[in-house]
């Protein structure tokens, strides 16, 4: 499998696309495989809250 395919898919999409994830999970403190591709998510929303970046 290729990684990166939503970053690579959302870098075409027009720059004031509002991007939302789903998680099932509570976040952690802290990513440590984040990269300068990874593309930043607008709002997250898990099953308890919904999260604001």
């Amino acid at each position: 499998m290729v990684k990166g395919y939503y970053d690579r898919f959302l870098k075409e999409c027009r720059k004031d696309i509002i991007k939302i994830g789903f998680s099932y999970f509570e976040p952690v403190d802290k990513i440590d495989d984040v990269n300068r591709h990874d593309v930043k998510l607008n709002y997250c929303v898990t099953p308890e809250t919904f999260y604001t970046f």
